[in-house]
C-alpha cells in the first residue's frame, strides 16, 4: 500500500514514476531531466511513546539496510525517502542525505502538503548533483 500512495503523491505533484521494488529502492520517479530513486518506507500507525514524553505517539521508520548488520541508507541506495503514514493515507518525502539515524519517527501533525515536500527534496538531491 506505501509504495502506491507514494506513486500517487509523486503523480499527483505533476512527475512519472514506476514502481520496480528494486534493491535499494522501491519506485523510480521521472521528471524532465533526470530519474531519481525513491525507497519507501510505512507505518500502519503511531504507536509507542518514549519514556520522558507519556503523549507522545510518533509514525516511527526504519531507514537502515541489510539484514544482520544494519547500516544507515545512503544516496548510493536511493536519492530520496517517502514516508508514508498508512492510517492517514499521507505521505513525506525527505532527500536520502537529510537521513541521519536509523530510525526517523514523526509525529501525524508533521505530515502536511505532500507535494511541498517532494519539491523540497527534490531540490535538495538536485543540489547534491551539481556540486
Amino acid at each position: 500500500m506505501g509504495e502506491h500512495l507514494a506513486a500517487a503523491a509523486i503523480i499527483s505533484a505533476g512527475y512519472r514514476c514506476n514502481i520496480v521494488n528494486s534493491q535499494g529502492y522501491d519506485i523510480l520517479m521521472f521528471d524532465d531531466k533526470d530519474v531519481y530513486r525513491v525507497e519507501v518506507k510505512s507505518a500502519t500507525k503511531p504507536k509507542g511513546h518514549t519514556k520522558h514524553h507519556k503523549n507522545y505517539k510518533p509514525y516511527s521508520y526504519y531507514v537502515s539496510r541489510g539484514s544482520r548488520s544494519k547500516r544507515l541508507i545512503s544516496s548510493n541506495d536511493a536519492d530520496i525517502v517517502a514516508l508514508v503514514a498508512n492510517d492517514i493515507k499521507s505521505v513525506m518525502f525527505l532527500p536520502v542525505k537529510s537521513i541521519k539515524v536509523a530510525r526517523v519517527r514523526k509525529k501525524p501533525e508533521d505530515f502536511g502538503d505532500e507535494t511541498e515536500s517532494l519539491e523540497l527534496a527534490l531540490e535538495a538531491v538536485r543540489n547534491d548533483r551539481l556540486e
